[in-house]
């Protein structure tokens, strides 16, 4: 280890150190049947895992983990190193760089899309586009085509390529590998309003409208499964308003036909539908946190069920509804609202 990357490593312990020595032994167990200083690989494993699901805390614990039996030159660690650091709050990219290109000359690295990955999502980040080309070629290259740790990083990795070329005015392959990582993971609504903006970078208004539509159709199937989850009503509002911004470019350039017009007002409305459910999802957060007010009365507790039971029935949450409902005829066995919702619920009977 030469003293640059010494001082380096010394100095990456240090920072990704921070916060962990005040943790009791207890939260440090190890998992069963495995030994860290026996098999200080699989704790570098378990921490890229980790950084996969966004548990920094855990990763930099199996990291830790990792130090006490690995040989300082193993080059994984440079990877770790990595992409830790780039979840550092803020980011420290000049390391991390250092660190990702150093495990990506080894013959480990060669071989391995996620520090390519790592380095073509800086620069990409950056709008360092011309820089980022190079290792996402390669990572794509060398990237899986199974699911890895719930994600599909081939999909990612090629989107990630398609908006280098569209920085870089490249349109046409832009939406190549856009429509590629479309084929890869079409179900995701992410992926189908990436390639939109791809799409719309080359003025390619159908293909754009098309993935938005896509998107919301998506979004909106994950709220019939989810229907509490403010996540995905803010994206369907996003993607609505991704295609109306897309239909106004189109109507511009297009002046003489209503068609792109009408679409645009069409829109309009389903993005005031997707505010207004929004909005009573927001409604029932608020409403929540009056029910947790410690001089709530046994009258107000009921009238903020009641509310609470009312908008989960109409987002499709109904068995939170019912269960609010269920809580005020405990209470209040004969109350004639909370047996009209049940009765409502329950389709009329």
């Amino acid at each position: 280890m030469n003293p640059r990357a010494a001082i380096v490593f010394q100095a990456t312990v240090l920072v990704l150190g921070v916060g962990m020595v005040s943790r009791p032994p207890e939260t440090r167990a190890q998992p069963a049947g495995q030994d860290s200083m026996a098999n200080p690989e699989l704790r570098l494993d378990e921490a890229i895992r980790k950084l996969d699901n966004d548990d920094i805390d855990g990763a930099r614990l199996e990291y830790l983990q990792a130090l006490r039996g690995i040989n300082r030159d193993n080059p994984k660690l440079k990877l770790v190193e990595g992409l830790l650091q780039l979840k550092l709050k803020p980011p420290n990219v000049p390391e991390a760089l250092l660190a990702l290109e150093e495990y990506n000359k080894s013959p480990q690295g060669r071989n391995d899309y996620r520090g390519q990955a790592a380095v073509g999502r800086v620069y990409k980040d950056s709008r360092r586009y011309l820089l980022a080309s190079g290792p996402l070629v390669v990572a794509k290259s060398l990237a899986p085509r199974e699911m890895v740790n719930g994600k599909n990083v081939r999909a990612e990795i090629t989107l990630d390529l398609a908006m280098v070329y569209h920085g870089l005015k490249k349109h046409k392959m832009a939406l190549e590998e856009a429509k590629e990582a479309e084929q890869l993971a079409g179900g995701d609504p992410e992926i189908q309003l990436r390639l939109a903006e791809v799409a719309l970078g080359g003025d390619d208004f159908e293909t754009a409208i098309q993935a938005a539509d896509r998107a919301i159709n998506l979004y909106r199937t994950r709220i019939k499964t989810a229907p509490l989850d403010k996540t995905n009503y803010r994206a369907l509002l996003n993607a609505h308003q991704f295609k109306i911004s897309t239909g106004m470019k189109q109507a511009e350039k297009d002046p003489k036909n209503p068609a792109p017009t009408l679409n645009v007002a069409l829109t309009v409305q389903q993005a005031g539908e997707a505010q207004r459910l929004l909005s009573l999802v927001d409604a029932r957060d608020i409403g929540l946190q009056a029910l947790r007010k410690e001089q709530a009365d046994a009258r107000i507790t009921i009238q903020i069920k009641l509310f609470l039971a009312r908008i989960e029935a109409s987002l499709g949450a109904f068995s939170d509804a019912d269960e609010h409902i269920a809580e005020v005829l405990r209470d209040d066995s004969e109350n004639a609202e909370a047996l009209e919702l049940r009765r409502q619920l329950s389709g009329g009977q």
